[in-house]
């Protein structure tokens, strides 16, 4: 895993981006909605989850095939404390769902359109991957509704346990 990124975003935001190499040819995300332990951004004193995580693009190998997903990360921070210089990311794991589990991106925006909301995650489909690919995974409104989790507690996911860890600059040169 390497990190590409880190800058302040529109007010009290900061986004991370990050590449990673695909384990196999499944969805392999960063975040876990239900596991409120990875990744973290540490800054001044807090660990604090991501409220959105979302696929910059994919590197494709000489024969075509997806073997990188480039992420981002976006982090409500807040007021950095005086005098802070560095933030530091946390990724203890990787998930995906098992193979053949069903779609959860679809059930997901159901749900959004039948309350009138806006559809804030989305998927694309991507040859060679069985299934469409979250592109859009809005951690906020997963971790905080429980009917907008059902559709991704409902299957079962596989973990990639690792400890990637980065330091860089609050505001980059």
């Amino acid at each position: 895993m390497r990190w590409l990124n880190g800058y302040p975003q529109w007010g009290d935001h900061y986004r991370v981006e990050l590449c990673y190499t695909l384990p196999d040819h499944r969805d392999w995300l960063l975040s876990n909605p239900f596991r409120k332990t990875s990744p973290l951004l540490k800054i001044s004193g807090q660990d604090l989850l991501p409220i959105e995580e979302g696929t910059m693009y994919w590197r494709q190998d000489a024969g075509s095939k997806v073997v990188e997903r480039c992420s981002y990360l976006l982090f409500f921070v807040g007021q950095p404390a005086s005098g802070e210089e560095f933030l530091t990311l946390q990724v203890r794991f990787l998930i995906a769902p098992q193979s053949g589990q069903p779609e959860v991106c679809q059930p997901v925006r159901d749900i959004q359109g039948e309350r009138g909301e806006n559809l804030t995650m989305s998927c694309i489909p991507r040859k060679g991957f069985p299934a469409k690919l979250i592109e859009r995974l809005p951690l906020f409104l997963l971790q905080n509704d429980a009917v907008l989790r059902r559709p991704m507690e409902s299957i079962e996911w596989d973990t990639l346990e690792g400890e990637w860890t980065f330091t860089f600059p609050i505001a980059p040169p």
